[in-house]
């Protein structure tokens, strides 16, 4: 059975012993309308909720691009050799190093399960013994929806079975409502 070690004060994450290492490239653009909510942030807390449908609007509406970010997660052991809770676990670390989300460990299991297991399939196939997988996440924004208090995200996601996206396996989208409480 895997064992798996998170220290998230740390950024640490140890898995059978080796630790996992995430790299990335982060590219990002300047979104227009966005408003500056540093003030009201400052004064109270703010709350994630994810789906895999919008929580407003329409999916059309999340068309502001905020930017594009590159990882490849290196397992420390051969990702065919993981069990699918192991990878999407790993996933959803990794999605949650990207800045502003705050993906916990039950969103990990409904979100990318089914991820996992493709990515685990694809590298028994194409890439048995390699400790690495990558993705391409892109951010969007619905602005005719988000106000001060309110925020509406769209992540799509390209998933690959190899270091430096190679052996594309699939695409997923997912949706994040930021509400200030």
């Amino acid at each position: 059975m895997p064992r798996l070690y998170c220290n998230f004060k740390q950024r640490t994450i140890i898995l059978n012993g080796n630790i996992v290492t995430i790299t990335e490239t982060f590219t990002p653009t300047t979104p227009q309308g966005e408003e500056n909510t540093a003030q009201a942030a400052a004064a109270a807390t703010w709350v994630s909720a994810y789906a895999t449908s919008p929580f407003a609007g329409t999916d059309a509406q999340y068309s502001t691009n905020l930017g594009t970010i590159t990882k490849n997660v290196n397992a420390g052991s051969a990702v065919n050799g993981l069990a699918v809770s192991v990878i999407g676990t790993l996933i959803g670390l990794a999605i949650a190093t990207v800045p502003g989300l705050n993906i916990t460990g039950t969103i990990v299991s409904t979100l990318f399960s089914t991820v996992a297991g493709m990515i685990k399939s694809k590298a028994e196939i194409n890439a048995p013994g390699i400790a690495f997988f990558s993705f391409r996440q892109t951010q969007y924004q619905n602005i005719t929806h988000s106000s001060v208090v309110a925020k509406y995200y769209k992540y799509y996601v390209s998933y690959y079975a190899g270091k430096d996206l190679t052996y594309f396996v699939t695409n997923h989208t997912f949706y994040e409502g930021y509400c200030l409480v």
